[in-house]
């Protein structure tokens, strides 16, 4: 696996969107895709499509509608495993640049409360911005201090925590990563990843639902956190 993983890090990245399912249906988007030219396809994921060889994406047919966005298929799994439904309070404590936090609202129907936090503002306006164009109402940015001591006092009815990790499942993406990576930033992430994850699960409410992700291969920052965690 860890071979076959090696190769994949060095093979081109493919581009997935996301069809905003409050604003769009999947076959219509992916019809008008077709329509402008692109080499556009069903994803394996419900309302995910797959493109080729695209122009600039802003200039596609329903971008600046807020129709779609664009989103790694792996990517959408997190959101999908937090299951976030109507009327609930929810945490999205690592969101930046927000294609998580979008598709928890769009997932709960806009009707959810979405905490969305970062550290820096810079990055939340992103999600701002990312909000503003797929017409979501449901989502409140918030700026936390790094060491994380004015998180927004919960319970929470789900978190979802995607936290910084060293990108070594996503290489092909991320090439800058492999010249950043090392024991020592290894080490210096797992103990940030842990302290987000136990923070977490002392926000979310009892019988409520946490989702730790990274996009990273590493046991120790996967497994590993959440056995500590735990």
């Amino acid at each position: 696996d860890l071979i076959a993983a090696s190769f994949h890090a060095n093979d081109p990245p493919s581009l997935s969107l996301r069809v905003n399912s409050l604003r769009a249906d999947r076959d219509a988007v992916l019809e008008s895709l077709i329509n402008a030219g692109c080499r556009a396809t069903v994803g394996t994921i419900s309302g995910s499509i797959q493109l080729e060889h695209s122009p600039r994406l802003e200039t596609l047919p329903g971008y600046h509608d807020g129709l779609w966005s664009v989103q790694d298929e792996a990517a959408m799994t997190a959101s999908i495993l937090l299951n976030p439904q109507p009327g609930e309070t929810i945490l999205d404590l690592c969101a930046a640049p927000g294609g998580k936090t979008t598709h928890l609202a769009e997932l709960s129907g806009d009707n959810a409360t979405i905490v969305a936090c970062d550290v820096a503002n810079g990055r939340l306006q992103r999600i701002r911005d990312n909000a503003a164009r797929l017409q979501l109402t449901s989502i409140e940015p918030r700026t936390i201090s790094k060491d994380g001591r004015n998180l927004p006092a919960g319970p929470f009815d789900a978190v979802l925590v995607d936290v910084p990790c060293s990108n070594t499942g996503v290489l092909n993406r991320r090439p800058e990563a492999r010249w950043r990576f090392d024991q020592n930033g290894l080490e210096e992430l797992v103990v940030l990843q842990t302290r987000l994850l136990i923070q977490a699960c002392e926000l979310v409410r009892a019988g409520g639902r946490v989702v730790y992700s990274t996009c990273s291969m590493e046991p120790e920052e996967n497994r590993g956190v959440v056995d500590t965690a735990l």
